[in-house]
């Protein structure tokens, strides 16, 4: 078997700068994402606003007749957020179900909103989802828009 050999570099420090850059970045985007900007750095602040947020609805068209689920609900129908930790592509997946328990699609992950969802909903806070629009003659990703607002 042949060794192989490495031999020693060193990374520029342009490269590093970037790197760091990029680091502190990141850091920024969490904070940002977890704590109000006016509030970072105040020990005794609490958050009392609640969570609220208005997505379209992900993988509708994926679901069976998908159409004709729709078309059986109302704009400002209730709907409800179940919690799919087994999800084998997301364990932060929140199924949207229908009034009927018919599923409608998934509470988006690639925009953040699944992740918030799950651990909100993990650490106890409740939620209440409604039907803010339906367009299912548009392509499917817009065919749902759902409001969803914590409740006490």
């Amino acid at each position: 078997m042949k060794e192989i050999k490495f031999l020693p570099c060193s990374l520029s420090p342009i490269f590093l700068q970037h790197l760091k850059l990029m680091e502190d970045m990141r850091k920024e985007i969490e904070l940002a994402c977890v704590i109000p900007k006016h509030l970072i750095g105040k020990e005794e602040t609490k958050v009392t606003e609640k969570l609220s947020m208005e997505f379209f609805a992900a993988g509708v068209k994926f679901r069976k007749g998908w159409k004709e689920n729709l078309e059986a609900l109302e704009e400002g129908q209730e709907l409800f957020l179940v919690p799919e930790p087994t999800n084998k592509f997301d364990k932060y997946a929140i199924k949207i179900m229908s009034p009927a328990g018919v599923q409608l699609g998934y509470v988006p992950a690639k925009t953040g909103e699944a992740l918030i969802l799950s651990q909100a909903i993990t650490s106890g806070k409740i939620f209440k989802a409604t039907a803010t629009e339906l367009a299912i003659d548009f392509e499917p990703w817009r065919a749902l828009q759902v409001l969803v607002e914590e409740v006490e």
